[in-house]
């Protein structure tokens, strides 16, 4: 059975296909794969308002990191038989133009600034609007505005 990823409220499902198109304008491909919440590699490809998340294989796997409970209780950890749990996060490798930035992300999306794999890069010529044409003479004296 193919598992279906949900994006948004309107999204359409084909197979092991996903289609959804109300999120900002976006550009670019992005290889997720997945978390506790949504497990399972998926890949996202954005164009303009319009994405398409096609369900693939574990050829990317979560970040699992062991962590000691320090707030567990001794009813909890007999019940468990354990002191420790995973804390899973989703890795990303992939880019998107979106909003006058370009998104890269390379391995672990925690959600955490210190630990989070991305860079970003603002692209500031694409929200310039074009106002005038300011003609100047020789001298510096302002011919012609258009």
């Amino acid at each position: 059975m193919t598992r279906r990823r949900r994006r948004s409220d309107n999204d359409r499902h084909f197979g092991p296909f996903t289609y959804s198109n109300d999120i900002p304008r976006r550009f670019g491909a992005m290889l997720s794969s997945g978390d506790e919440e949504s497990p399972g590699c998926y890949l996202r490809l954005h164009f303009a308002r319009h994405t398409f998340i096609v369900e693939l294989l574990p050829v990317l796997r979560p970040s699992k990191t062991k962590v000691q409970a320090q707030t567990w209780d001794a009813d909890t950890i007999a019940r468990l038989g354990r002191d420790w749990y995973f804390n899973v996060t989703e890795r990303e490798v992939g880019a998107y133009l979106s909003e006058g930035y370009v998104h890269a992300r390379y391995g672990r999306q925690s959600g955490d600034s210190q630990t989070e794999r991305s860079w970003c890069w603002a692209l500031p010529w694409i929200e310039w609007r074009h106002v005038r044409h300011s003609i100047y003479g020789l001298r510096g004296e302002h011919v012609r505005t258009e």
